[in-house]
């Protein structure tokens, strides 16, 4: 039997038909929309876990001061390092803001494109382009471009870099009686150490991000560095300590809160 529907009727099943379709989850579009622009080819700043020791890796330029430190920031927390780039909330974008901290506390921002990072046209390094993800080069980027640092990022302090990129007052320590307290808190608070131009063991005039530390059954300390190259080693302490000039870190050992937006 054929009925015919009044037109009002026939608006109210179409809106229930509509009703009864579930829409796709904010979970599923997410996905989707991820997916496709990694199918676009489209280069994500970090990956799905935010920014890891294992995406520097410096090659050709002497800027290991910042990778080193870039290590151990994101060691000791991930959420620490994605906090530098202000606002970042979409990881697919094509663009970023980096805040850096200049000597006397004055805050830097500096808007970085991929297309600057992938050019090398204002990277003075390739750390960014030796990784999966950017975030390595914009960072590299922004330095370049910071008031204090002349526009050039070959050879520097890692003191110098933790400061900016923490924004927390940070020292070197040249001490070696006063080292070992100062590793010790690499678990919690980033720490870089450096070595001078005659080494035996470690490479020469190079900085390290320490990642681990400990001491064996037998009373022999060891630590862990990881060498922006790529390479992480575990050393025995007193076999490194005469290559060692200096270790780096935050004045006060200051650690990132993980349920806080603001830095320590």
């Amino acid at each position: 039997m054929f009925v015919r529907l009044s037109s009002a009727t026939a608006a109210l099943v179409l809106l229930a038909s509509v009703i009864a379709t579930p829409l796709p989850s904010r979970e599923h579009i997410a996905v989707r929309d991820e997916t496709e622009k990694a199918s676009a080819g489209i280069v994500p700043i970090w990956g799905e876990n935010g920014p890891q020791p294992q995406d520097v890796k410096q090659t050709s330029i002497g800027d290991c001061w910042i990778d080193a430190t870039m290590v151990a920031i994101a060691g000791v927390s991930s959420k620490w390092m994605e906090a530098i780039f202000y606002g970042q909330q979409n990881r697919y974008a094509s663009q970023c803001v980096v805040e850096l901290t200049g000597p006397q506390g004055h805050n830097w921002f500096t808007t970085v494109n991929y297309e600057d990072v992938n050019s090398k046209t204002l990277n003075g390094g390739d750390a960014s382009l030796a990784g999966e993800y950017w975030w390595p080069g914009a960072i590299e980027v922004a330095m370049l471009q910071a008031p204090n640092l002349n526009r050039t990022i070959e050879g520097g302090w890692p003191n110098v870099a933790l400061q900016m990129l923490t924004g927390v007052e940070a020292v070197m320590e040249t001490d070696p009686a006063r080292w070992w307290g100062i590793i010790s808190n690499c678990d919690r608070s980033p720490i870089v150490v450096s070595t001078g131009e005659n080494v035996k063991t470690l490479v020469g005039a190079h900085a390290y991000a320490v990642t681990a530390w400990g001491k064996s059954e037998d009373g022999i300390l060891y630590v862990e560095l990881h060498n922006p190259w790529g390479i992480t080693r575990r050393y025995v302490y007193d076999d490194i300590i005469d290559d060692l000039i200096g270790a780096y870190h935050l004045v006060n050992f200051d650690y990132w809160v993980d349920d806080e937006t603001a830095r320590k």
